[in-house]
């Protein structure tokens, strides 16, 4: 079997993402009623992710969304949480408008501090799956193929929501979100695939959001 080549993304302590099956940014920003900003790197995007995370406000839009990887299109950033209650609703919703146009899309949550993990896969519109360990989340959808392997090699029955605290933890801790972005998207945090592009990503946010705007205006 191939050895799989990893690398590091962008890793903001608090990580939220969204994958899209497709290369089509342009339909990405679209679906999702953003407007492209300006290019950036990896690098740089990484810089302003963290500290549009440590500011603690999902509110504000800014996103970075990523060249083409394997397919696949990511876009990172606080305002992508589907899994904290203030914002999980209109982030859950914008996570079905894609699968609409792209036919399936996810949504991730994973906190490096081992504060934190979560999933959420829809199809045609739909959530067929949301899985965390956030209590305030109410799970849905059977659990995902990666979920039933990591489960079986840790000796536990699912289904996940049904695990006493300690299992809970032991589980997350090894079927954690980036395992599951790897297993069936792009983990954007810890495991870029080796060949992922690290520039021409850009950065994006609401037509109206002036604070945006001026998170995303380089520095002189």
């Amino acid at each position: 079997m191939e050895t799989l080549e990893w690398t590091g993304g962008i890793d903001a302590c608090w990580n939220y993402w969204m994958c899209v099956p497709t290369t089509d940014r342009a339909g990405v920003l679209s679906a999702l009623g953003l407007e492209l900003l300006r290019r950036s790197s990896f690098d740089e995007a990484g810089e302003i992710i963290n500290a549009l995370a440590h500011e603690h406000d999902e509110t504000i839009s800014l996103v970075f969304v990523t060249p083409p990887i394997d397919g696949w299109t990511a876009v990172i950033g606080p305002w992508c949480d589907a899994f904290n209650a203030r914002r999980a609703p209109d982030a859950r919703a914008l996570v079905e408008r894609l699968s609409v146009a792209f036919g399936e899309a996810h949504a991730f949550y994973f906190g490096s501090q081992n504060d934190g993990n979560g999933w959420m896969i829809a199809r045609d519109g739909e959530t067929v799956r949301l899985c965390a360990d956030q209590s305030a989340v109410t799970p849905i959808g059977e659990s995902l193929p990666i979920e039933l392997e990591w489960l079986t090699r840790l000796g536990l029955e699912p289904p996940v929501a049904d695990l006493d605290d300690d299992d809970n933890f032991e589980f997350f801790y090894e079927c954690s979100a980036l395992a599951v972005a790897r297993a069936i998207s792009v983990d954007t945090v810890w495991g870029l695939p080796a060949t992922a592009p690290r520039g021409d990503g850009v950065l994006a946010a609401r037509s109206d959001d002036e604070t945006a705007r001026r998170w995303s205006t380089p520095d002189d």
